[in-house]
Parts: structure tokens; sequence; C-alpha cells
């Protein structure tokens, strides 16, 4: 008498599965490779006592490309931003002769060493569907009290961006982020496209924020300083 195989239980499933995309597929290949990423960073969950390390955040901003259309019209600062009682007082993108404010006091912003995204900026630019735009990661004060502290994006920049935007860590008992990003749209009668949501984070998971012509793509993680020489 055979007896039938109990089948095997279901592995438990901890990365973070992005929205399903409201437009064409094109999109697919990214969040395909999202997961792949979550899982990838959630694989060895990082070890460190309070103290030791600092909150931070690595973002990538990307166009979504349409084929039959020209992204040139794309390419052009838009420098307004929500009321002041919200963010800070809109700031004009910086001219390429003009000098580029800093992030704000205690802010450190993280070098290419800190990144673990590059294998997602890297297929981004092989795609003929994605143009990767900025790559970002800052981290937080080292003794952070959880209260916001909103970052304008132009200021991690090397020169001027194609897009405007703000984003804001703050922690209650999870870790938030509030993002919003403007760019000027193509067609006529639309004037900008945004993003702007308020969304919690885990430490690892990596969250795609979706619109049909642009997208941002963010990691929570903890950033432990090098010591000092002597130390």
């Amino acid at each position: 008498m055979n007896r039938l195989k109990r089948p095997a239980d279901p592995k438990p499933y901890t990365s973070v599965v992005p929205r399903p995309l409201p437009h064409r597929s094109p999109g697919l290949p990214i969040v395909a490779l999202i997961q792949v990423a979550a899982c990838l960073l959630l694989a060895g969950p990082v070890q460190a006592q309070d103290g030791e390390f600092r909150v931070a955040l690595e973002m990538i901003v990307f166009l979504q490309l349409a084929p039959e259309e020209s992204t040139e019209d794309l390419m052009h600062a838009s420098p307004d931003l929500p009321p002041p009682e919200i963010w800070p007082a809109p700031l004009e993108l910086p001219d390429s002769d003009s000098a580029t404010p800093g992030p704000p006091a205690g802010l450190l912003a993280l070098t290419r060493a800190q990144f673990a995204l590059d294998g997602i900026w890297l297929s981004m630019r092989r795609s003929a569907g994605y143009r990767p735009l900025a790559h970002f990661a800052w981290a937080m004060p080292a003794q952070w009290s959880g209260e916001p502290i909103p970052l304008r994006l132009s200021t991690l920049a090397a020169g001027p961006l194609p897009f405007s935007g703000l984003a804001s860590l703050e922690e209650e008992r999870f870790v938030h982020l509030a993002l919003d990003l403007r760019m000027p749209a193509v067609e006529e009668d639309v004037g900008e496209y945004r993003i702007r949501e308020r969304r919690r984070l885990l430490l690892g998971e990596v969250h795609y924020f979706d619109h049909p012509r642009f997208g941002a793509i963010a990691r929570l993680f903890r950033y432990r300083p090098r010591p000092e020489a002597g130390d």
C-alpha cells in the first residue's frame, strides 16, 4: 500500500513584495530585481549594540522610459516644493558655478563603498526601459532622537538634479520614511510628476516607490562608522 507523501511546509517569506505596478509591463523586471536584492540583504541581519551604529538610508531615483517618447524634456529642475509649514522653505537647485548647500547638521553623506544597491543601478543602466538619475546614501546623527530631519536631496548631489525632492526619516515605534519627489512632466496638460508617500521601513527591506514615469528604491540599514586611527 502506497502512502501519500505529506507536502513540504512552505518556506517563510521574509522579503518585501513591492506593490503591483498599475502601468505597463516594463516595470516588472525591476520588481523581480528588487525581490532578489531584498532576499540577499535580509539573509544576514546586522548585529550591533546601541551606540555602535547609525540608522542610514540608501536611495536610487530613476526614470521609466517609454521607447516612443523622448526623455530630454524631463531633464530640467523643478524647485517647487510643499508648503514651508510641512517642509523647509523651497530652495532653488544650484547652478553649475554655485556652492551647493550641505545636508542638515549631524547627517552624514555616505560614499559608494557603503552602497548595497549597485546591482540594481547597473541593471538599470543596461536596460532600455530605465535611466537611473541619482544614487544617495546618508546616515542619521549618532545620537538621533527619532525626530524627523528633512533632507533636501540636492544637497547630496555633485551637481544639479533633473528632479526636486525631500526625504525625512523619523522613528516612533518604527522608522518611517516621508518622501516627496517632483519632476517636470512631458505632457503639456500634466505639469509635473510627483511621488508623495510616508511608509514604514524595517532594517534590510528594499522598498519601491511607484509612479508610471519615474520611481525610487529605498533601503534602511545600519551604518557602523570606521574607528578612528589609534583607537
